[in-house]
């Protein structure tokens, strides 16, 4: 008897265990430029990755949140993060940073999009990311 009471508890403790420890959220950054200078240009096509992933979930980035448009949303039963930083991308570490701080998101939580240029063998690093070193976080190069 006690033994059935056992793997009954832990039967209910497994299925409770979905609801007290819910899936960790993630944060999809799309890194580019501001204004209305830049919209369409190769720098911008993270900024475009975000917006069809925020159309195709039925969310829309109108809030303004650690320097970023913003929002949230689900992807199944994930929490999801979209944010488009409005600072230059060579500041985009003053708005990635507090965003994954304020959510208290391990940085391996954090999906960095933005364009890698092409030629020379020009790279991530350097001005792109002034604030936040790539390596910490999980970078999701962009070609086109």
């Amino acid at each position: 008897m006690l033994r059935c009471l056992s793997r009954e508890s832990s039967a209910v403790r497994w299925s409770l265990s979905k609801y007290v420890n819910p899936p960790l959220p993630w944060l999809f950054m799309g890194l580019g430029n501001p204004g209305d200078k830049f919209k369409g240009t190769r720098h911008n096509v993270s900024f475009e990755m975000i917006d069809a992933l925020a159309d195709s979930l039925g969310i829309s980035l109108n809030n303004v949140h650690c320097k970023a448009l913003f929002a949230q949303g689900f992807i199944g039963n994930v929490p999801i993060f979209l944010a488009k930083p409005q600072t230059y991308m060579n500041l985009c570490g003053t708005s990635t940073g507090p965003l994954a701080a304020y959510y208290k998101l391990p940085l391996n939580r954090v999906m960095v999009m933005a364009f890698r240029g092409r030629g020379r063998g020009r790279g991530f690093g350097g001005s792109d990311f002034k604030f936040v070193k790539p390596e910490s976080f999980v970078l999701f190069p962009v070609s086109i």
